[in-house]
């Protein structure tokens, strides 16, 4: 199958900037905002597409404006996460071998590192009076070395807040350090801070040190995709790799995608990346179009956003099952977003002592596209490949949690059935025991000579115990009567037992040993 024109849970790169459709117009805005403020903060609901906008829309349009831009995700410390992700790029900008979204946003190998760690390191000492957390000495001693100026893209800035919460002290060095770089007219770095909406707020940490950090052209709304927007986003990638949509399909993804509010039109563009994948992924090789037709079969856009994570998930054997759920639970954050954990940490925090174990997971799961593998500072990174995706993913957990339950309530009440049941067999066989015992003369059964004994000795059953002879056995009503109300027995005495013996042993009488059956025979 030829190049995907969408990209499902994942963000469009660098190199996917001609495939890239919709945001035209933010992408200008953006482009036009960070050069005149130095500082500019982009937030927006989740799902709504900032990385790729960022990746795909306006770091092309700067670096053809000649601008040298670079991409950073925070590692477990802020300032040497920036150094390094800026010293990469410039140690492999003369690597012309690579694409610029290997170079700047994916994998640093161990080699790589060493040799931005060599210039990060070079751009320190050039400068004696830069420490380590000077990020604008940093910056300083860098762009003497570049004829470019810089954009610093910090994606995923909500993470500031939630890995480094209870780091205050670290917090405010770097944010001390961003005023520094924004007041400073003479250096020729901007930056851009891309956040979830739900975490803007959060930036009043900024306020003191950047006041203007909440004006608004300090900051910048991404939007959902209006219709004319969506409509590109669909047709447009399609198109670039010679594949057309039918109209009819287009209006039908319109209208079931549009979460339409104030009576303005409003879809979230990874709801129409899943779907439009879902399409992609099921039409046939050779056909030159996605139809309509084919999303009727896949049940409508409500079916396909609803089922496709459990799909995914049913290609996990189920041995693994329980280390997936523990792992899920580490990749995300008690807010429900996903969280970008260093393998060696998610091996800690699983406390797993083989690596095959949990390397194996991780390869099926980054191999179904619900994990995002990369390669930084010479370890590797996971996280979720979406916020969006985090929420399928616990809701799929606590559905497993509430079938598990479910069984085991099933379970336990076929347990207590079943005790119940024995219970009321063996009461049963109790009380028709007693009736023989109390009533040795009931005409329906063959009685048994019963010896009544004035200490108690067995337990529910009294001081009664039966002979194993039955009345009908016995010749004669004298020994019977004899037998049944003269004999006098003492438990203990051997003398009683020997005498007992010898008594009921009447001329055809049967000698047994004493017992407590019961006896069901009939006449």
């Amino acid at each position: 199958m030829s190049r995907a024109p969408y990209k499902y849970l994942d963000y469009y790169t660098f190199d996917d900037a001609d495939i890239f459709f919709g945001r035209e117009e933010e992408t200008q805005k953006m482009v036009g905002e960070i050069l005149s403020t130095r500082l500019l903060v982009l937030f927006s609901p989740s799902g709504s597409g900032k990385t790729s906008l960022i990746n795909a829309g306006v770091r092309p349009a700067l670096e053809k404006l000649g601008y040298q831009t670079v991409y950073v995700r925070l590692e477990s410390d802020p300032i040497p996460s920036v150094q390094n992700a800026v010293a990469a790029v410039l140690a492999l900008s003369t690597n012309n071998k690579e694409s610029h979204s290997e170079r700047s946003e994916k994998s640093v190998s161990i080699s790589q590192a060493a040799a931005s760690k060599e210039i990060s390191r070079s751009a320190r000492n050039d400068n004696d009076d830069v420490s380590q957390n000077d990020l604008h000495g940093f910056f300083k001693n860098v762009t003497r070395k570049t004829e470019k100026p810089l954009v610093v893209f910090i994606d995923q800035f909500e993470e500031f807040f939630i890995v480094f919460h209870d780091k205050p002290q670290l917090r405010q060095q770097f944010i001390e350090q961003v005023a520094k770089i924004k007041y400073d007219d003479q250096l020729p770095v901007f930056l851009v801070l891309s956040l979830r909406e739900d975490y803007f707020a959060n930036l009043h940490e900024f306020r003191e040190a950047i006041p203007s950090i909440f004006q608004n052209n300090a900051n910048l709304r991404l939007q959902p995709f209006d219709e004319k927007e969506a409509g590109r986003a669909i047709v447009e990638p399609a198109k670039a790799v010679r594949c057309e949509v039918e109209p009819d399909l287009v209006q039908q993804l319109l209208k079931d995608l549009n979460d339409a509010k104030n009576g303005h039109a409003q879809i979230e563009p990874i709801k129409l990346q899943i779907v439009c994948h879902t399409l992609w992924q099921q039409k046939p090789e050779t056909a030159p179009e996605l139809t309509a037709a084919g999303y009727n079969a896949n049940g409508g856009a409500e079916k396909i956003l609803q089922d496709h994570v459990e799909q995914l998930l049913q290609n996990v054997p189920l041995y693994q099952h329980r280390l997936m759920v523990c792992l899920f639970e580490a990749l995300k954050t008690p807010d429900g977003t996903k969280r970008y954990r260093a393998y060696s940490d998610l091996k800690e925090t699983l406390r797993i002592s083989r690596d095959r174990t949990l390397k194996r997971l991780l390869d099926k799961l980054a191999g179904l596209n619900l994990l995002r593998r990369e390669q930084r500072g010479g370890s590797e990174w996971y996280e979720f490949k979406h916020d969006y995706l985090v929420a399928k993913v616990v809701g799929w957990m606590q559905n497993r949690k509430e079938k598990i339950n479910r069984r085991w309530r099933y379970g336990l009440t076929a347990a207590a059935v079943v005790l119940l049941y024995l219970f009321g067999v063996h009461l049963k066989e109790f009380f028709t025991f007693k009736t023989i015992v109390d009533e040795p003369g009931q005409s329906y059964m063959r009685a048994e000579i019963a010896i009544v004994h004035e200490a108690e000795l067995f337990g529910v059953f009294g001081d009664t115990i039966t002979t194993g002879l039955f009345e009908d056995d016995i010749r004669g009503a004298k020994e019977k009567e004899d037998l049944k109300e003269n004999f006098k027995f003492d438990f203990g005495n051997r003398t009683d037992w020997q005498r007992f013996f010898g008594r009921i042993a009447f001329g055809g009488c049967r000698k047994t040993a004493l017992s407590s059956r019961r006896s069901t025979s009939r006449y």
